[in-house]
């Protein structure tokens, strides 16, 4: 066993000489500077305390047990007599300290060690997450600390501070995100903090400046995006509370907004967006929240909209939307802060829980009303004279598109229309055209477009008229069908709203009895009959600009080949017959007639040459 005396062998101070001088070594550190973003739980204050109990504790009664090995002699202690070592001192053959270690919280790991060089303390370690490795280091020269380290858990310093020669802090590195690189600097004079730099985008280089006066903040000026243009500056009172702050918030190098202070609480805010006096919106606070909102939304110098706020809540806002320079948009807000109704002319929107409920438009008698579920659109109704019937009532899906409509084309209360669309394109309307309670015409769309129209036109119930829009060569050709066996009487086809040829058919016929062609003008060009007898024989006239038959075609044994041939006079007589007797497709008898439609001449071929072989005048 070691005798007492080892403990207090009256060694020098750690600096100087005895034990006791050990005890009174000056291991202190001043009171350190205020920062904003100083890392929780690492202060010099709690520093000094843990190191003057760990002195107190070397030095404090209890069973000390010393061991000797070589020139190496070790002394250990229970201080608080729970039957654990909870201090080694370390001596070399002089009886010197060389290495005291010491377990502060008994559960028997040794944390912090106390190395020693020539009875000189020049370094203390601790152990603070119990791996097995020092995360702390505090370095001495002659008596003083000079350098405090802190290790990460990947083993990279991220704390580096500096002393000077009163021990006060000189310069503070931080590595606060752990990439091994410093990226927060604190300079100290005379103990108390100048300036705190900060690289806060990672590119090496400092864009945060921060200036201290009487340990208070003074000023900070910020880079945020690091494209070396500053887009804050904050100014700070006596006390270090912020007096005024320039921000640039759109990143073109001018600070565009402008917020005050009183007692570090924000009071106003001031936003100038093109750089001309006056500011375009004016913010005012009290006791940390807005109490009214104007802004100028055009630029014109006036303020058209002035919101107004009730404990920290948009309460109330007024709007001149068309700049003439009266307010005529009026918006409530409810308890939470959502709008609740929104008033303008002409239009009244409603809200529940911030969620759009219903709009009501009103203008020269029309009131229009829309509901709302979910967000979207779910029924409108349209009373056009504003007597409380609406004419169209309209339904939507869940995602606000039309889906059904029902219309009152003639007022009397009563829909004649009615419509539907499929993923708000239409594909059917149905409508009653005379009023009748019944329907009478029915369209069908393909792709939003007109495709077919079902028509009663003789109000029977029965749908003998169809119109297409889809044939290639016509914009619409209608059929009708008064019999209802599938094979139509009568055919119209349309090209631009324009009847171009007409149709008609007789039952059990292969060939139409009629046709009739017309020009872009409407005019008849020619017609075409059907003779009677079921030969196929026809007739077909052609007419000039002004409507009249200036020749006729016939074929009279229905081959489709033409063998007689009418000419007309301008006034509308026949003064000119050919006819192919033979059907070899070339006239052999010609007959001339005067204006009262009497033959003058007659010619005839014999022989089919093509020449006259015979002329008789009458």
């Amino acid at each position: 066993m070691v005798h007492m005396r080892h403990l207090f062998y009256p060694m020098r101070n750690p600096v100087h000489g005895t034990a006791e001088g050990w005890a009174s070594a000056r291991i202190r550190v001043p009171g350190f500077m205020k920062e904003s973003d100083a890392v929780p739980g690492w202060k010099w204050t709690t520093l000094l305390a843990e190191v003057c109990a760990f002195v107190w504790l070397v030095l404090s009664p209890g069973l000390w047990v010393g061991e000797t090995y070589g020139a190496e002699r070790v002394v250990r202690q229970d201080a608080d007599a729970d039957g654990r070592i909870d201090r080694v001192a370390h001596l070399d053959a002089s009886g010197n300290v060389v290495l005291l270690e010491v377990d502060l919280d008994g559960d028997e790991f040794f944390e912090t060690r106390q190395v020693y060089e020539k009875s000189v303390l020049v370094r203390i370690e601790k152990d603070t997450d119990r791996n097995g490795k020092s995360d702390e280091t505090h370095f001495f020269e002659n008596g003083k600390r000079v350098r405090q380290e802190k290790t990460g858990s990947k083993g990279r310093i991220t704390d580096v501070v500096l002393f000077d020669q009163e021990e006060r802090p000189l310069r503070w590195e931080r590595d606060t995100n752990g990439d091994g690189r410093m990226d927060t600097i604190s300079e100290y004079r005379e103990g108390k903090v100048k300036r705190i730099t900060r690289d806060t985008t990672g590119d090496g280089r400092v864009n945060v400046w921060q200036d201290f006066q009487n340990e208070q903040p003074k000023e900070q000026r910020t880079d945020r995006d690091g494209d070396g243009r500053l887009d804050q500056v904050v100014t700070y009172d006596s006390q270090g509370q912020p007096e005024k702050s320039l921000h640039d918030s759109d990143g073109d190098g001018r600070m565009e907004t402008v917020r005050f202070y009183r007692k570090g609480e924000l009071v106003r805010q001031e936003v100038d967006e093109d750089g001309v006096p006056p500011p375009e919106r004016i913010v005012e606070y009290s006791g940390g929240q807005p109490v009214t909102d104007r802004h100028d939304t055009n630029g014109d110098g006036r303020y058209d909209a002035e919101l107004k706020f009730k404990d920290g809540k948009p309460a109330y806002r007024e709007e001149d939307s068309d700049h003439d320079g009266k307010m005529d948009r009026f918006t409530e807000f409810d308890a939470a802060g959502r709008p609740l109704v929104v008033r303008e002319e002409g239009r009244t929107t409603r809200f529940l829980k911030g969620e759009i409920l219903s709009v009501e438009e009103t203008g020269k008698g029309r009131i229009v009303f829309t509901e709302y579920e979910g967000g979207q659109p779910a029924r409108q109704t349209v009373d056009e004279d504003g007597n409380g019937r609406p004419e169209q009532t309209i339904h939507f899906d869940r995602e606000g598109r039309i889906a059904r409509a029902e219309r009152d084309t003639n007022l009397d209360g009563r829909p004649d229309t009615w419509e539907r669309y499929q993923t708000g394109v239409l594909i059917r309307t149905e409508q009653d055209r005379n009023h009748d309670g019944k329907i009478d015409a029915k369209t069908v769309y393909v792709k939003g477009n007109r495709s077919q129209i079902s028509l009663d036109t003789d109000h029977d119930g029965r749908f003998e008229t169809t119109q297409r829009f889809d044939h290639p060569e016509w914009s619409m050709v209608t059929e009708v069908d008064r019999e209802g066996d599938g094979q139509p009487e009568e055919r119209y086809a349309y090209a631009k709203d324009v009847l171009r040829l007409k149709t008609l058919f007789e039952k059990g016929a292969d060939r139409p009895v009629f046709e009739e062609a017309y020009d872009e003008q409407g005019r008849v060009v020619w017609s075409r009959e059907a003779l009677s007898g079921g030969t196929g024989a026809t007739l077909t006239w052609r007419f000039d600009e002004d409507e009249k038959a200036v020749e006729a075609e016939k074929d009279s044994d229905g081959d489709g080949r033409t063998d007689v041939w009418f000419h007309y006079s301008p006034e509308g007589s026949v003064e000119r017959v050919a006819e192919d007797r033979n059907r070899d497709g070339k006239a052999d008898l010609w007959e001339e007639y005067d204006a009262s439609e009497a033959v003058v001449s007659r010619s005839e071929d014999l022989d089919f040459d093509g020449v006259a072989d015979i002329e008789k005048t009458f």
